[in-house]
């Protein structure tokens, strides 16, 4: 993973968290950047013995997997800040 590219997805997550997105836009929007950089799309490639398979770069359920994770981690975050903000009223 490329560091400019990690750099695109979380810019991505943070603007489909800020303005509530859903996966299906927050995919359209990246798609076009990831696709630019290599990430996803068809590509050639040819191993060392020179056959040459076209195969797809990155994954449709991998970048569900990436934008679920972040998503239910930051829901998370807020409802744990929120019972901890009230541990006053309920201890337990």
């Amino acid at each position: 993973m490329r560091e400019d590219i990690l750099k695109d997805i979380r810019t991505s997550l943070d603007k489909a968290l800020s303005e509530g997105k859903t996966f299906h836009e927050f995919q359209k929007e990246l798609k076009p950047t990831l696709q630019k950089k290599g990430w996803r799309g068809e590509q050639i490639v040819v191993d060392s013995k020179g056959n040459a398979a076209k195969v797809q770069l990155g994954s449709m359920y991998r970048l569900k997997t990436i934008y679920a994770v972040n998503m239910q981690t930051s829901y998370m975050t807020g409802r744990y800040k929120t019972q901890m903000d009230n541990v006053d009223n309920r201890q337990y």
